[in-house]
């Protein structure tokens, strides 16, 4: 959605409630998010201290160093940020929503029920929106996934582990930024679901170091890798309510085609899983089943895509109990949801993309279905 308004070079909301929104009734929807995020642009830039670090703001007390241009641009890259009522930056969609819901609540004309009739429809895009700039805004730190791989006793002496974290954390924050331009451009995921991320997968590969560890430890650092992802992705979409999709979708969860790719972008065909670690034995007949099924269940939201892989390692033989004493168990693990009902038949949840993302994980853990 390409957009080129042309911005306003005195403050607006100095003139009446009707300027702003002169004309809406006879936009479409294209024009009215012009207007929109023209003056979304003009609030940051005349209302709120947008000049809040280096970046934007030189020294104290000076006169705004950059113009509306630079803000409107800002936006559609995923980068605006500005200080409203607390000192810490965010992105400011839903707070100028609720700006103009305050403005506009007591006019009732053609052109403010369009403008307001805009902004109520794509609010629950704008929340995502805000979500995703807020979250690849920050810091990246690899403390955390440090602390994890010490807590499974993976150290090695020629990785830096912290780097490594830090890099995991750049690649989440880089697929949110995706995320959050392809909803700024489009309102949905079109984009999203068809970028490219070698780019992003290769930096993780050089700072993993793989050709300096044996086999089985490559094996284990991809795997611990793709589970602090998995679980980055994962808290994401459970703090902030955002693990579907808003177009129709293969998978059920939103950020499941990044971690596909992921899989297959690091799959090893001569790689070895360590067969003598612990494992339920009542519920699983070998480790490779277990290590397979807690891979996936890390990832996955729906009951049906649970259904499924239960089903499917059942008629392997990988998983050896029925339905009621396997459910008992899943439940008592910290998986993201709960089973409250049987599991649907292996026909029923089967999926020609459900599939192929248990073979790509399979093959990644070399694991022989």
């Amino acid at each position: 959605m390409e957009l080129f308004p042309v911005l306003y070079s005195e403050n607006p909301f100095e003139e009446a409630l009707t300027f702003r929104i002169e004309g809406a009734s006879n936009k479409d929807v294209k024009a009215l998010y012009q207007l929109f995020v023209k003056n979304l642009v003009a609030f940051v830039y005349y209302k709120t201290n947008y000049h809040y670090n280096h970046l934007f703001y030189e020294f104290e007390n000076q006169e705004h160093l950059i113009d509306q241009d630079e803000l409107y641009e800002r936006f559609f890259k995923g980068m605006l940020l500005t200080q409203i009522e607390y000192q810490i930056a965010i992105s400011p969609i839903l707070s100028f929503c609720a700006h103009e819901a305050t403005c506009y609540h007591a006019l009732s004309t053609k052109d403010c029920n369009a403008y307001m009739g805009f902004i109520d429809t794509h609010k629950a895009v704008f929340r995502r929106i805000d979500a995703l700039v807020d979250t690849s805004s920050k810091l990246s730190r690899g403390e955390e996934f440090m602390e994890y791989l010490h807590s499974n006793h993976f150290v090695y002496p020629y990785l830096n582990i912290v780097q490594l974290g830090s890099v995991l954390e750049d690649f989440f924050m880089n697929v949110c930024k995706m995320l959050s331009c392809s909803y700024l451009a489009y309102f949905d995921e079109r984009d999203f679901f068809t970028a490219n991320l070698t780019k992003e997968f290769l930096q993780v590969r050089l700072a993993m170091k793989l050709d300096l560890l044996e086999d089985q430890n490559q094996l284990e650092l991809v795997r611990y890798s793709y589970k602090w992802l998995t679980y980055l992705f994962n808290d994401f979409g459970m703090t902030y309510d955002i693990k579907d999709a808003l177009i129709p979708a293969a998978t059920p969860f939103l950020f499941e085609a990044v971690m596909e790719q992921f899989a297959a972008y690091f799959s090893f065909n001569n790689t070895l899983v360590a067969a003598s670690k612990d494992f339920p034995k009542y519920i699983f007949s070998s480790y490779e089943g277990y290590l397979l099924f807690d891979t996936l269940a890390n990832g996955l939201y729906a009951k049906v895509a649970i259904s499924y892989v239960y089903r499917f390692l059942f008629e392997k033989g990988l998983i050896v109990v029925k339905d009621t004493p396997f459910r008992e168990w899943y439940n008592a693990q910290d998986y993201p949801i709960h089973l409250t009902s049987a599991t649907e038949t292996l026909q029923k949840s089967r999926s020609t993309d459900r599939e192929q993302f248990v073979t790509i994980i399979a093959n990644l853990l070399d694991v022989t279905l």
